[in-house]
């Protein structure tokens, strides 16, 4: 609340009720007189008893708002003309603006509301001007404008009929203040007429653009017994804008006495109070909904970056995939009340399911259901919001998020997120760690299960109903999908207070796991309803045949179907071509009788009659179709044509294949014909991809009993053959891609910048291909990972093909390519850049981790060269190390910045030029800090990376290596120096206690890797930087045995393992507790001094000891004696002989 004064007033004394506002009875006799501090002064010392309202009154009855008064020169013969002929206004216009930039600095943009009095309008005017003009980069000064909400005038003057008069106002105003209005001064006041027109036009736009809210008080009497003023100082028409959204009200005082106030409930007081709170209180409505839009404009944000990694491959492409519902079908779940569904949507059940046999319209009816606008009515109709209707149809012939439980879950979230960005705040505590760390949120399942808790949590008003379809498609138990849907759609609050309800309905086939865990749930079964649905729909088939006697085929074709659309959808398809020849009805039905009504019987008839000349081909289909069941996506639609097409070839055809945008299209619409004509309608083209008509026609190529129909291969075979169909088609794309670099066919990785590169071999080679190399490699890795396969013959057939394309140097553009932007190897505090530039073949597919292919290479070499590792993984890390062959003699060299030397560890918290910080990290330091920075949720890759370890040593690393302060391999700033072993102990799983993950093998894997250290010289007495020794680490979290071995090997209890009493503390199941070790031997000095008191035997031993000792002196002492006189005896014997 900023208060601005006008002519001849003052910041406190304009606003303070008091002597000095009385009419004056006589005029004042001079200019200094009456407004000289002396009289100033005094008006302030009867500020106890006379209220300066804005303090006083005002910030009491709004403590929330700043109060602010600006004071300035205001003498009226400065007003209009200041010194140097400047003029005034403009002066104080930008006096004021500054001032209040000065005030406002660390609370921009908060609301302003000026209440201005007299002429101290036309101050507030010019500096309103100043602040909307000021210069773009003066956003401060700029700021005063944007922020003001509303001006209360006082008596302000906003019109005259000629601005001549506006130094009669001047002059009344001062006379009104006490002048003699005979003043010389006072009689020539003369504005500037054309400044004030200009500053009168300028607010007019500010207040058109601003949309300032305008409240103008008029002077209520006139001012009396002053010469002949006895009017209105500013009249009626000049003290009002009349504007339609100015507000307008008196306050029964004179134009001094209207801004003064004697108490708060004086009425002129309590008119300004109101208006003031109006613009408060929607100033504060203003704020509150900017802040809640800010606020959700940051949800949204958030909302789209946490669904950002959420998403995954052909994320909810399935519901797109399945047939729309033919017309007016399905229409009996909303219309028959004996279905139950409508019913459900009413009640306050949350769980329906919809069962069926097998192709019986089940996801076609889960889509009608999902998208028809009758559900969601419905659903409204309990009052509360529908906020989502998220759906996920499990697809098992998709990839693996179309399938599993991740990909439900991240599905759901995704689309929940996407549709209540509300509901972002229940997820953004598991991603904000990752988000401000800058990586990627890993998105484990359990806190994909926990953010999926969060939101069923959240006290917002409304409804979601989840739609999950084919639980029987997916790829884990049964059991374990049902229970999960009843958990999911189970109330998470019993009594009556939940806000957010969850609904869910699902469907599936009839398998015990689920009849038995949703029996009591509301159901009904597609089949009991579709007949009529089922006539309509072969009925409108038939009707393009032209025939007008089908109604007997389409009665027998109703009859037979049993409820199952897909067996009517293939029948139909039968009995087209036949019925459009116009073959008789009565061959129709003979033709219909002999289709089988069984499904997989049905599919055996279609590959019989498939042609002889096709089978090969559709055996490489049913390849491709099937090795893309474990691929991230399956087979891009181009790709798959374009291996159709070359097994189609002759073989010994030699010429390029064409990868021009036409032949692509050409190609597309040819292959999708020879795959209806050459799979019998068993596959189809949905998207982006080729796949089973039907999860039924899947379930009947993987049957065993029919593998003769596949030449005698399973359906692995078929798949290890497809994978190895695609590794020789990219390998030909490599040497073939120059004239068509982009081609669609290869969806770009990021790292593969426009698709090629120039290659840094001789300018006579063609270029790099980078999509089909990293194609390549991905395709292998599928072929390993999921078969544990790798067939040396391509990758050799690769490698021949690369280098006659781009010559033998390929792998320096292949590193070119990779090294910048794929940093080998990251832990939590370990960067490792630049390492792995192979110069084999061999090296090549061990970065990028073909290690089956690695592995048998290495095994042809190992009688050649005995320092060949046993194991791919130590292969790689020989390689990270620049070590290969001699890892042992080379260590790895701590390197500052980039230089010249490809080989660095960048650590982010050391100094590099301190010379503890450059010492030699070798393979097994590199391993180690690998091994301990590995992720607990992944088990996998712990068991390798502690392998890897264990090799390591038994090839002959340092089992006695010191960690050298490696802040790398340890919790950043934590500069403790440790010995491996202690490394293990107090590093892995990312601050988990060892020996505790929930996998035993995990364990048992560290447990025999630090056995390997034990047993190849570790040191079992060695301390960390800190004191702490091995065995203090390990007695309270290890297994027994490995305790057992470590006191084998010569580890002592230390003072820290024992309690004051000297008794040992009760650590590894009481292992210090067995008589065996508890000899003083196994005991360090200080150690022995405490146990002493606990082991009051000891003394017992120790004199044993000493009496042993002094006996078994005693006995050689004899000895020797008995040796000194046989050898005299012998020395006297032998002088006598002499003699």
């Amino acid at each position: 609340l900023v208060f601005v004064h006008g002519i001849q007033g003052h910041p406190k004394n304009t606003w303070t009720y008091g002597e000095i506002g009385k009419e004056p009875t006589k005029p004042a006799r001079g200019l200094g007189k009456l407004f000289s501090r002396k009289k100033q002064t005094e008006v302030a010392s009867n500020e106890e008893s006379h209220p300066f309202w804005p303090k006083d009154l005002l910030a009491k009855d709004f403590s929330n708002a700043r109060v602010l008064t600006y004071g300035y020169d205001s003498k009226v013969t400065k007003f209009f003309k200041g010194p140097a002929n400047q003029s005034g206004i403009l002066a104080h216009g930008e006096s004021l603006m500054r001032a209040l930039e000065v005030q406002r600095r660390g609370c921009r943009q908060r609301p302003i509301i000026f209440l201005v009095h007299s002429l101290g309008g036309i101050i507030l005017k010019q500096a309103l001007s100043r602040s909307k003009n000021a210069m773009e980069e003066d956003q401060d000064l700029r700021d005063i404008c944007q922020s003001t909400y509303a001006i209360i005038f006082f008596g302000t003057p906003h019109r005259g009929s000629s601005y001549a008069q506006m130094g009669v106002l001047a002059r009344d105003i001062a006379v009104a203040a006490g002048f003699d209005a005979r003043d010389t001064l006072i009689r020539s006041l003369k504005p500037d007429a054309e400044m004030l027109s200009l500053l009168r036009e300028e607010f007019a736009r500010m207040l058109y653009d601003r949309a300032f809210k305008i409240y103008s008080f008029q002077e209520g009497q006139g001012f009396k017994g002053t010469y002949s003023l006895s009017r209105k100082i500013v009249d009626d028409d000049s003290s009002r804008l009349d504007d339609a959204r100015e507000g307008r009200d008196f306050i029964n005082a004179n134009h001094i006495m209207m801004c003064r106030f004697r108490d708060k409930n004086d009425e002129g007081y309590n008119k300004v109070k109101g208006v003031v709170s109006k613009y408060l209180d929607e100033i504060q409505t203003r704020i509150a909904k900017v802040e809640l839009d800010r606020y959700e404009q940051a949800q949204k944000l958030l909302a789209e970056e946490i669904c950002w990694s959420l998403k995954t491959a052909h994320m909810n492409e399935r519901v797109g995939e399945v047939t729309t519902a033919h017309t007016h079908t399905f229409d009996w779940v909303f219309e028959n009340p004996q279905t139950g569904f409508v019913d459900w949507l009413h009640s306050n059940k949350t769980l329906f399911w919809i069962t069926g046999k097998p192709g019986s319209g089940k996801s076609t009816l889960m889509k009608y259901l999902l998208n028809d606008s009758r559900t969601r009515e419905a659903l409204s109709e309990q009052g509360r919001p529908i906020l989502s209707t998220p759906a996920f149809f499990f697809h098992a012939r998709g990839v693996e998020t179309e399938k599993s439980f991740d990909g439900l879950l991240r599905s759901i979230i995704f689309q929940l997120l996407s549709d209540v960005p509300r509901l972002v705040d229940s997820v953004a505590d598991i991603y904000r760690p990752y988000s401000d760390e800058n990586s990627a949120c890993p998105w484990t399942f359990p806190q994909l299960e926990k953010a999926l808790d969060n939101i069923r949590q959240q006290q917002i008003e409304g409804c979601i109903c989840i739609f999950i379809d084919a639980l029987d498609e997916y790829s884990g138990r049964s059991e374990d999908i049902a229970r999960f849907v009843k958990r999911l759609a189970a109330p998470m609050d019993i009594s009556d207070n939940q806000k957010l309800i969850i609904r869910v309905c699902a469907s599936s086939r009839p398998w015990n796991a689920f009849t038995s865990l949703l029996n009591k749930t509301p159901s009904f079964t597609i089949q009991d309803w579709t007949e009529e649905d089922i006539r309509k729909f072969a009925t409108d088939r038939l009707e393009g045949c032209n025939r007008d006697d089908t109604s007997s085929v389409v009665d027998e074709i109703t009859n037979r179907a049993e409820g199952v659309f897909l067996w009517v959808a293939l029948v139909l398809d039968e009995l087209w071509q036949p019925l459009c020849d116009g073959k008789s009805m009565e061959d129709v039905r003979s033709l219909l009788s002999g289709l089988p009504t069984d499904l997989p019987k049905f599919y055996k008839r279609m590959m019989e009659n498939i042609p002889k000349d096709d089978q090969h081909i559709l055996m490489g289909m049913l390849e491709l179709v099937l090795c893309s069941d474990y691929g991230n996506g399956g087979i891009h639609f181009p790709l798959f044509c374009l291996a159709v097409e070359l097994f189609q070839r002759d073989p010994l055809a030699t010429e390029e294949v064409s990868l021009k945008p036409a032949d692509d299209e050409r190609r597309k619409r040819e292959v999708e014909r020879r795959i209806r004509a050459c799979s019998g309608g068993l596959l189809e083209v949905a998207g982006s991809r080729v796949q089973f008509v039907h999860q039924t026609v899947k379930s009947f190529i993987g049957d065993a009993q029919n593998s003769f129909m596949l030449n005698g291969k399973s359906t692995q075979e078929m798949a290890v053959a497809g994978m190895e169909r695609m590794m020789r088609l990219l390998i030909l794309l490599i040497t073939q891609m120059d004239s068509t670099p982009g081609w669609e066919g290869l969806e770009p990785f990021h790292m593969a910048g426009n698709g090629f590169v120039e290659p840094t071999c001789p300018k006579s080679f063609p270029h790099f291909h980078v999509d089909p190399v990293l194609e390549f490699i991905v395709w292998g890795l599928r072929l390993e990972c999921v078969f544990e396969k790798a067939n040396s013959t391509i990758m050799h057939e690769f490698h021949a093909a690369i280098r006659t394309h781009c010559g033998d140097n390929w792998l320096d553009t292949w590193w070119s390519v990779v090294s910048p932007r794929q940093p080998t190897l990251t832990s939590r505090n370990l960067y490792v850049n630049g390492l792995l530039k192979p110069s084999s073949l061999l090296e090549f597919a061990t970065q990028v981790e073909l290690f089956s292919f690695s592995e048998s290479e290495i095994k042809r070499e190992i009688s050649r060269n005995s320092e060949v590792s046993r194991s791919p993984k130590l292969l790689f890390y020989m390689l990270i190390g620049n070590v290969r062959s001699d890892w042992k003699e080379h260590p790895f060299v701590y390197h500052k910045g980039n230089n010249e030397d490809e080989h660095s560890i960048i650590s982010i918290d050391q100094d590099l030029e301190t010379p503890v910080n450059r010492r030699p990290i070798t393979a097994i330091h590199l391993a180690l800090a690998i091994a301990c920075s590995s992720s607990i949720e992944n088990s996998d890759l712990v068991i390798s990376h502690l392998e890897m370890l264990a090799i390591l040593v038994e090839g002959g690393g340092n089992a006695n290596v010191l960690s050298y302060k490696n802040h790398w391999s340890h919790r950043e700033g934590d500069a403790t120096e440790r010995s491996a072993i202690h490394c293990l102990l107090s590093s892995l799983y990312d601050g988990a206690k060892p020996f505790h993950h929930s996998e035993s093998k995990v364990n048992d894997t560290l447990s025999r890797c630090i056995t390997t250290f034990l047993n190849y010289g570790a040191d079992p007495n060695a301390v960390d930087s800190n004191g702490v020794s091995i065995l203090e680490l390990a007695l309270p979290i290890c297994p027994y045995a490995l305790a057992e071995l470590m006191l084998e090997k010569g580890a002592q209890v230390t003072p820290k393992l024992l309690s004051k009493s000297g008794k040992p503390l009760n650590h590894a199941d009481g292992i210090l507790n067995v008589s065996r070790w508890r000899r003083p031997e196994c005991y360090t000095p200080a150690a022995r001094v405490i146990a002493c008191k606990y082991n009051t035997h000891w003394a017992d031993l120790e004199e044993e000891q000493h009496d042993s000792e002094e006996q078994k002196s005693l006995q050689n002492t004899g000895n020797i004696l008995s040796t000194v006189t046989g050898y005299l005896a012998n020395l006297a014997g032998s002088v006598k002989r002499r003699r």
